[in-house]
């Protein structure tokens, strides 16, 4: 709710004062009246509301409609900011939050009563599985990391009524390290961070950027750094504070005219409420390199409609593709420099890089298009799952199973790791008979 009633305050301090928006939102009251009722929620939520009063407050939420934009100007792009932005606030209510609330609270609680026997088979279920699962992998003595790591912290942390404290183990392990130094702090979990805290003196120096996790799929919890760091006062060298926090704004890779339009564009998406973090001063990237001056040397925005590919019978893809390439043909024309060590030269094709997302999948597409017009181009293709070598052994493996007589899967096996022979034991069976198969 919270997360509404500031995207409505920011649609009312965008439109103030601009007569034609104030003109579509009825002189405010659209936008006014949105904020009254996220308010008056709120309240009823602050004041410990039951169920059924909050649910009642919530389901009366109802958008008064806006006006329509003058004739020709329905596309225009800050009516239509600013019309995306407040359908934001409605859809998190209406989408987000009342489903949340889709029955009175009796009719929950009978939910609740009928479910419960389902709920503890399953419970059950898993705890069996558990414990089964543990079994079977004691009895093997093999381990997950998942083991690993548990029993490391049963080994250094113990629970006491106060809270978990160090062990005795612990105490000596931290006096073996002068530092404890973690890189990508945002993609730690809980259980890892109680590791390292209980083997350290207040010496643990944490770097990360909450901007940059991506594994929350596998338990990160980058709130952890966030907490950490909203927590932290900036350190004072006059002060030698500690613990404190040091910002890292300082790029040395890009030209001011990058940074700026990469500050610009966060400034307007990133909030607290749309994705944990404020692009704030201390998010700012500084542009610290020293360049010489270049009124070429500029940051651009294209957005492509990808609907006219269709026109052309092209994928989405394709169409990006082609435009990427006739803008590098044009650089390419004009004679863009750049500057290459201490002298400045004429572009070239190398010196152009398309970051792109799913490569292994849209880099083919992307090559075959440059080829065709006259870019010579690299794509780093990783290999997938199924191409790497202990899969391809495995695959190999059930094809000699199924038919012994195919002598380039039988040899990749019979030269693997698992069999190990070597390329003159392998000549030595060949001259047997050339003409049969390995196999025979």
């Amino acid at each position: 709710m919270e997360y509404s009633l500031s995207v409505f305050r920011r649609v009312l301090e965008g439109i103030e004062g601009d007569e034609l928006l104030e003109g579509i939102y009825h002189k405010n009251d659209a936008i006014n009246k949105d904020i009254a009722q996220c308010e008056h929620i709120l309240s009823v939520i602050e004041k410990d509301g039951s169920w059924d009063e909050i649910r009642s407050a919530l389901l009366g939420y109802k958008a008064e409609r806006k006006g329509n934009a003058p004739r020709g100007m329905k596309e225009d792009p800050v009516i239509s900011y600013f019309a995306s932005l407040r359908d934001q606030g409605k859809d998190n209510i209406n989408e987000d939050l009342k489903p949340l609330l889709c029955c009175s609270e009796k009719d929950y609680k009978e939910d609740l009563k009928y479910f419960h026997g389902v709920i503890k088979s399953l419970i059950e279920a898993a705890l069996l599985y558990t414990d089964i699962y543990s079994r079977m992998k004691k009895s093997r003595k093999v381990a997950d990391f998942s083991d690993i790591m548990h029993m490391t912290l049963s080994l250094l942390v113990k629970n006491t009524e106060s809270g978990p404290e160090r062990t005795e183990l612990a105490e000596r392990i931290s006096e073996c390290y002068d530092e404890i130094l973690i890189d990508e702090y945002q993609d730690t979990n809980g259980a890892q961070t109680l590791l390292f805290e209980s083997i350290s003196r207040d010496n643990l120096f944490r770097v990360g950027d909450v901007k940059q996790s991506i594994y929350s799929f596998r338990q990160a919890m980058p709130e952890i750094f966030m907490r950490l760091k909203d927590k932290l006062d900036l350190y004072d060298s006059s002060r030698d504070n500690y613990p404190s926090k040091i910002i890292l704004a300082n790029n040395f890779r890009s030209r001011k005219r990058v940074t700026d339009i990469i500050n610009f564009i966060f400034e307007q998406i990133m909030s607290r409420e749309s994705g944990d973090i404020e692009y704030g001063i201390e998010e700012r990237l500084e542009p610290s390199a020293t360049y010489e001056e270049n009124k070429d040397a500029v940051a651009e925005l294209h957005l492509l409609d990808t609907g006219d590919a269709e026109e052309n019978d092209e994928t989405s893809h394709e169409y990006q593709a082609r435009y990427i390439a006739s803008q590098i043909k044009r650089l390419m024309a004009e004679g863009y420099t750049v500057k290459s060590g201490d002298s400045v030269r004429p572009v070239r094709y190398k010196d152009f890089a398309v970051l792109m997302r799913g490569v292994s999948t849209n880099g083919p597409v992307y090559a075959e298009v440059f080829r065709n017009e006259g870019i010579p181009c690299f794509v780093e293709v990783s290999d997938t799952f199924l191409e790497s070598n202990e899969i391809a052994l495995v695959l190999n493996i059930l094809r000699i199973t199924d038919n012994p007589a195919q002598d380039i899967p039988l040899l990749s096996v019979m030269m693997s790791p698992v069999f190990g022979f070597t390329t003159d034991k392998v000549a030595e069976i060949k001259r047997v008979n050339r003409k049969a198969s390995v196999y025979s």
